[in-house]
């Protein structure tokens, strides 16, 4: 068994260590426990913490939960237009332009498939100015 909120924290420590939190915080549930593999799970965590920091306003806050066996990691940034949710999870889709924002657009793909390999299914909802929850479960 994970537990799943020490491998967020741990992503999240590591990713402060070398200044992409853009001041953020994270508030992960405790308790928080998974079957699967942790390397996957934690790359993960690494995309999904890694985007809530890139798109949150500083000093935002990133919250992990969990209930009934999905869990969300909530961010306070720029959000998204649901019209284009469909395309979140397509390899090298991007929302955004490189030059507003950092990335290659591999990484939401990777999290799709990895949740998928452990049985579990993603999504996503979103507003913009109102930020964004990703949601996730594990099998």
């Amino acid at each position: 068994m994970l537990d799943v909120a020490t491998i967020a924290r741990s992503v999240f420590d590591e990713s402060e260590e070398q200044g992409r939190t853009n001041g953020c915080t994270l508030q992960a549930q405790e308790g928080l426990t998974a079957q699967g593999d942790a390397g996957l799970v934690r790359t993960v965590f690494q995309n999904l913490i890694g985007n809530a920091c890139k798109f949150s306003p500083n000093g935002g806050t990133i919250r992990l939960r969990e209930e009934d066996g999905v869990f969300s990691l909530s961010d306070e940034g720029v959000g998204f237009d649901m019209a284009f949710a469909a395309k979140i999870f397509l390899p090298f889709e991007r929302l955004v332009t490189e030059a507003e924002f950092e990335g290659t657009g591999i990484g939401l793909a990777n999290v799709e498939r990895i949740v998928r390999r452990h049985g579990g299914r993603a999504w996503v909802e979103s507003e913009p100015g109102h930020g964004t929850t990703f949601f996730f479960t594990l099998e």
